[in-house]
C-alpha cells in the first residue's frame, strides 16, 4: 500500500509540474486529441503552433498552407509555404509567437499588430495566384481560342 501511494503523488506532482509550464493537457487520450496529421505532421509536436495558424489564417487554413517547415531550434523558428510560393516565418518567443512577414515582425499577443500581421499575410496571399487557379485559368482560355467565334465561320473564302 505504501508503495502504491508513493506512486500517485509522485505522478500528481509530475502533473503540476508539467501542466504549469505546457498547455497540453496530460489527462487526454490521445485518440481524442485530433490534430491535421496527414498533411502538416510537424503540429503534433506543437500544438500551440496550430492554435497560432488559427488564429492568422482561420481553420480553412489548409487551402493556403502548402507547407510547414521547422527552420530552427533556438528561437523556435518555423517557416509557413502558402499555396503561391510566398512564405512567412512564425517564431517563438518566452511570452508569445511573432509573425515575421514582408520584413517586419508582429507580437501575436498584440491586438494590433495580430490585425497588422493578418493584413500582411491576405497581402502575400495577393501576390500571386495559386498553381491551381492558373491551370484552371489557361484551361478555360484554351478552349475559348479553339473555338471559332461567330465572324469567323460567317466569313466566306476567297479563291
Amino acid at each position: 500500500m505504501v508503495k502504491e501511494d508513493f506512486k500517485n503523488r509522485i505522478r500528481a506532482i509530475v502533473k503540476q509540474v508539467y501542466k504549469a509550464q505546457s498547455k497540453i493537457d496530460l489527462d487526454v487520450p490521445k485518440t481524442d486529441i485530433s490534430l491535421d496529421l496527414d498533411k502538416f505532421p510537424i503540429l503534433a509536436k506543437f500544438p500551440t503552433l496550430r492554435d497560432s495558424i488559427i488564429q492568422l489564417l482561420t481553420t480553412q487554413y489548409k487551402d493556403f498552407v502548402s507547407e510547414i517547415q521547422w527552420i530552427a531550434p533556438k528561437p523556435t523558428t518555423f517557416k509557413i509555404l502558402l499555396a503561391n510560393n510566398q512564405f512567412f516565418y512564425l517564431l517563438y518567443d518566452d511570452i508569445t509567437w511573432i509573425c515575421k512577414s514582408e520584413g517586419k515582425k508582429y507580437w501575436l499577443n498584440d491586438i494590433k499588430d495580430e490585425g497588422r500581421a493578418t493584413e500582411s499575410i491576405a497581402r502575400l496571399l495577393s501576390y500571386g495566384a495559386s498553381k491551381d487557379a492558373n491551370a484552371s485559368f489557361k484551361d478555360s482560355g484554351d478552349e475559348a481560342a479553339t473555338e471559332p467565334g461567330p465572324a469567323e465561320a460567317s466569313v466566306p473564302a476567297e479563291a
